[in-house]
């Protein structure tokens, strides 16, 4: 069924195979969807397509000089792995689910890159006159919304699910997850700190908004730690990101 579908669209199915075929997946060399589904199985595989699909809603955007293209696709690809990585341990049936929404986290910047790029101008230049102001606040201020919840839109636009949502628009305020999805948001909110952590920032001048230390307590996590026990996934989701940049340059 997914072979089927990659199929259907010759552009998609070369990038997919040429991203399996990258460094990041061991360099070996995939001639067709089919190897790349036998290679790396349909979860690794179903990943891949959604990495594919946020790195061409970047590629959209034509105001790169607001919005850092490069760092999105880094912070989306590390937040990912990060993710799915905890969710493996804390609740592994969710692992998928939860890749996907941190893919997405970002996503409202853009959106606003795209039909707004004056708006989210305006909310750097906001933040940049005042250094200590609080990501949210400055966003509410502003736009009348956050950015989450303009992802959290885009998600219900795409017909994701109500796990995935919540987790777009609770990344940053946890406390206002519902107890059944703590988890998963609260795992979210992780990966966006440690992006945040990693300076990746997708629009230079933001306040980065970090870790929610509570969100750290229930999931066991010390901040301090993580980077170091992550290394080998945010090397891998550099070398992706590279790969996706080179594959929407040459489309």
């Amino acid at each position: 069924e997914i072979q089927a579908t990659v199929q259907q669209s010759p552009q998609l199915a070369l990038n997919l195979v040429k991203l399996a075929s990258s460094p990041a997946y061991g360099a070996i060399e995939i001639s067709s969807v089919r190897f790349a589904i036998e290679l790396l199985g349909w979860k690794e595989l179903e990943g891949l397509m959604v990495t594919l699909i946020v790195s061409a809603l970047a590629h959209g955007t034509k105001d790169s000089q607001i919005l850092d293209l490069t760092r999105f696709r880094q912070r989306a690809l590390v937040q990912a792995y990060v993710a799915r990585s905890l969710a493996q341990t804390h609740t592994p049936q969710l692992s998928s689910e939860v890749y996907i929404s941190a893919l997405f986290l970002d996503a409202g910047y853009l959106l606003l890159g795209i039909h707004h790029p004056t708006l989210l101008l305006s909310l750097k230049r906001t933040c940049e006159r005042t250094p200590d102001l609080d990501l949210l606040e400055a966003e509410s201020g502003v736009l009348g919304f956050t950015h989450a919840d303009l992802s959290a839109v885009m998600g219900e636009e795409f017909r994701l699910s109500q796990m995935v949502v919540e987790c777009l628009r609770c990344h940053h305020t946890p406390v206002d997850s519902t107890a059944e999805l703590q988890t998963v948001v609260d795992i979210c909110n992780v990966a966006s700190g440690l992006a945040d952590a990693l300076a990746l920032d997708v629009v230079e001048g933001l306040p980065r908004p970090g870790y929610d230390a509570f969100a750290c307590k229930r999931l066991g996590i010390d901040p301090e730690t993580l980077a170091k026990a992550v290394e080998a996934l945010t090397s891998k989701a550099f070398i992706v990101a590279d790969s996706l940049g080179t594959f929407t340059q040459a489309a």
